[in-house]
């Protein structure tokens, strides 16, 4: 009897986890310490003890039944990459996340070698030992962030919204090695009907994803709608209308769907600020520090409801208004040039239209123009505002406890 071999194509590595993972070491500290830091210097014992130290990433797994095998293979293959990109500045180097881990398994393992043969009050212990401690930090709220940064690009308010729990874990009993378990739950749409314009309309709630089993629904403070408001509620709920959207989506054409669920989030998590113009409440929609337009909201049944979305262009909005009082440009003029959609502003040339940027200033919406310089991937957009998203991470106690190192 003959027995076949299957032959492994060419070109394929055969390397096995701990291979890979002394390869990626390797390379982590080329970056950081130069050429001549090489793995092979360290002993087997030592590269073993670092491999043992190195979280376990697994899949992440569906925390309730709304949350679909596919996806959570878009979740997955989104947050891998976010995982291995180098964004991570860390002193002068640029990292990946995943090279920040193995960062952290070496200084750890050194400062815990440091300690046992010179005690904890060596000064290169202690400086280990902070080291670690701060690559820690870093990787692992830029983890947080990271999976956060992915659902809140695949939550809408009329689709479905997302959240994320992220907790340590021991692997096996008898074995030093752990886990990072990673958890999506889903919520479907709260939807409800207003009677908007003598007509029922259906209408979705609005919410902003968290990092536990609850999602936050959003409200407003009654104080900052004025006088549009004169009931007894301290807080109303936030609605948007379907129409609403689709004009979000068309008037903001150069963004993905991806980009539009992160904006809408961006602009809605924390309503701060109403501005009120001919009788409208407009919440601002800002991109990368830019105003663009106005979400225009109604008051109905003590609910916000945004009933559309105005290009800053628009009519029955300031910066609209004066325009057409310096141009004369009606409502069809303004769709007819194109200019209620952010595809016409990306490409326009200073150089070429001189004219028109003066009187796109002389409305108070010069700085619009700044958009032509912008990126409208997702990365660009939500890296932009990092220091916002880790904010409202922090605000909302996302970030759990740092993990206890494992041999101290």
């Amino acid at each position: 009897m003959s027995t076949k071999i299957k032959k492994s194509k060419a070109g394929v590595s055969q390397q096995g986890p701990y291979k890979k993972f002394l390869t990626d070491m390797h390379e982590m500290l080329t970056i950081m310490f130069g050429p001549n830091k090489r793995i092979a210097e360290l002993s087997n014992e030592y590269q073993h003890m670092l491999y043992d130290f190195k979280y376990v990433f697994q899949n992440p797994k569906a925390y309730n039944e709304y949350v679909t095998s596919a996806e959570l293979k878009i979740i997955n293959e989104k947050s891998r990459k976010l995982f291995i990109e180098r964004t991570v500045q860390y002193h002068e180097n640029y990292l990946s996340n995943y090279q920040l881990h193995l960062l952290w398994c070496y200084l750890s393992i050194k400062a815990i070698e440091t300690k046992r043969k010179c005690g904890e009050d060596d000064t290169d212990y202690i400086e280990l030992k902070e080291s670690a401690s701060k690559g820690s930090d870093i990787f692992y709220s830029r983890f947080i962030i990271d999976y956060f940064k992915v659902v809140t690009q695949l939550s809408s308010p009329d689709h479905k919204y997302f959240g994320i729990i992220i907790r340590p874990a021991a692997l096996f009993k008898d074995n030093p090695k752990m886990e990072i378990v990673v958890e999506v739950y889903g919520f479907l749409p709260q939807t409800s009907f207003l009677n908007v314009d003598g007509h029922k309309r259906p209408v979705f709630r609005l919410a902003a994803a968290r990092a536990d089993t609850k999602i936050k629904w959003i409200n407003i403070d009654t104080s900052l709608l004025g006088n549009h408001y004169r009931g007894y509620e301290k807080e109303l709920e936030v609605y948007t209308q379907s129409h609403a959207l689709k004009r979000f989506r068309e008037r903001l054409d150069v963004l993905n769907s991806d980009a539009i669920n992160y904006l809408l989030w961006e602009n809605t998590h924390s309503i701060e600020k109403i501005e009120f113009y001919r009788g409208l409440l407009l919440l601002p929609v800002i991109l990368f520090d830019v105003k663009i337009g106005y979400m225009v909201g109604k008051i109905i049944d003590d609910k916000l409801l945004f009933s559309t979305f105005l290009f800053i262009t628009h009519s029955c909005c300031p910066e609209g208004d004066r325009l057409k009082k310096i141009t004369g440009l009606g409502k069809h003029d303004i769709s007819y040039w194109h200019i209620d959609r952010l595809s016409t502003f990306i490409k326009l040339r200073e150089e070429k239209y001189p004219q028109l940027i003066k009187l796109f200033d002389e409305a108070g919406m010069g700085d619009i123009k700044e958009l032509k310089n912008k990126k409208f991937d997702i990365d660009s957009l939500q890296d932009a505002n990092l220091e916002a998203l880790q904010e409202y991470i922090n605000k909302n106690k996302l970030v759990v406890n740092n993990f206890k190192y494992k041999y101290q």
